[in-house]
């Protein structure tokens, strides 16, 4: 059943190393990271941000992205895998109008097709 939230809600799904370009990133660097995310995606009081990230850039990207939900998994692909996970298991499709995802990577592809072809903008 799908919940009506008003006002719409949005969920901001963030491979936060993909964005920096780099597993260890400064928090200077993850808050420049946030700064500009925030600039082409602005996130209101209701929205959701999830970031995700491996074990060792947990403090950096906790800092850097204050307020935010952060995940952690170290590994190949382990942050786009945290993600997805999010997707599957805590019933996105019910509780947001919209995602944003942010990432460069091809995986989510055909996830972000799913969504769409359920009215998830």
């Amino acid at each position: 059943m799908k919940i009506k939230n008003f006002p719409p809600r949005r969920l901001h799904l963030v491979d936060v190393e993909n964005l920096l370009g780099c597993a260890r990133p400064t928090l200077s660097a993850a808050t420049l990271c946030r700064e500009r995310y925030e600039r082409y995606a602005p996130v209101q009081d209701n929205d959701l941000v999830i970031v995700a990230c491996n074990h060792g850039a947990a403090t950096t990207i906790g800092y850097g992205w204050r307020g935010a939900r952060v995940l952690l998994r170290s590994g190949h692909d382990g942050a786009d895998m945290a993600l997805l996970r999010v997707i599957a298991d805590e019933n996105v499709t019910a509780r947001f109008e919209a995602v944003v995802l942010a990432s460069g990577d091809g995986c989510f592809a055909e996830t972000v097709a799913w969504l769409g072809s359920l009215g998830i903008e």
